[in-house]
């Protein structure tokens, strides 16, 4: 009884491209300046590197104030802001003296340098994304000029109000942190990054929004599993996992 919807089903199969368009599914669409993005539903973004404490070397106490001052600035938001962590995994380098000549010393260093490489060190980065969302929706006037008005004036007060609350991010919970641009191709890269899984700097081309600059990769779905290739880059491959619950303790 159910042999013609399948049919329908593996002919509108048939229709689906075998690399979908990622970036239509990506909120990423304009940027305002060099740090803030508007998303596909009106929200305004800044994403920060936060670094400063180490939670294998810090003391518990650090961690324990750095943990109670962030939920301390998470009650006094309501629903207009949205936080998104991500740990993300970079190449890094040693950065040590060598020690040049012929002697012992030096051919201990070169083979030490030699296996760092081959390593392929990675290093850990913590981003921190604060989004100012568009909650109600916006009445906009029909007419160009009233429209365009009532438009910019909701971008710069939601914009100053995203501004406030990253600055207290910045200054009032004793870590450090940068702001990702677009300019040095950090903000770029780690869009990309978040379907590429490698965390580079990636420029941003004069034409086309954002979502098709960070999504230069073909991601094919498999049973199971999943290819992502990007460029000349050898191709890498993850697997689909379903979590069905987490342990509390």
């Amino acid at each position: 009884m159910f042999l013609e919807k399948e049919v329908l089903r593996g002919r509108a199969r048939a229709l689906i491209p075998a690399d979908p368009k990622i970036y239509a599914h990506l909120p990423y669409v304009i940027e305002l300046d060099d740090e803030v993005v508007r998303t596909r539903d009106n929200g305004l973004m800044i994403s920060l590197e936060v670094t400063g404490i180490d939670g294998i070397t810090s003391g518990s106490s650090a961690i324990t104030a750095l943990r109670a001052g962030f939920a301390h600035l998470l009650d006094t938001l309501d629903e207009r802001f949205s936080f998104y962590l991500h740990r993300m995994m970079r190449p890094t380098i040693a950065q040590l003296k060598p020690i040049h000549g012929q002697s012992f010393a030096a051919d201990i260093d070169r083979a030490w340098d030699t296996e760092l490489q081959r390593r392929n060190l990675q290093e850990s980065v913590l981003i921190l994304t604060v989004v100012r969302r568009q909650v109600a929706p916006l009445a906009v006037p029909l007419f160009g000029k009233a429209a365009a008005k009532v438009w910019g004036e909701d971008t710069d007060r939601r914009l100053e109000e995203l501004r406030e609350v990253v600055s207290i991010l910045e200054t009032g919970l004793g870590v450090k942190s940068h702001r990702l641009k677009i300019s040095d191709g950090s903000l770029i890269g780690f869009y990309a990054s978040l379907l590429t899984g490698e965390l580079r700097a990636k420029s941003r081309s004069p034409f086309g929004i954002i979502a098709e600059d960070a999504s230069d990769a073909a991601i094919r779905f498999g049973k199971g599993q999943f290819t992502v290739e990007e460029g000349a880059d050898t191709p890498r491959v993850g697997a689909v996992l379903y979590v069905k619950s987490y342990t509390t303790s």
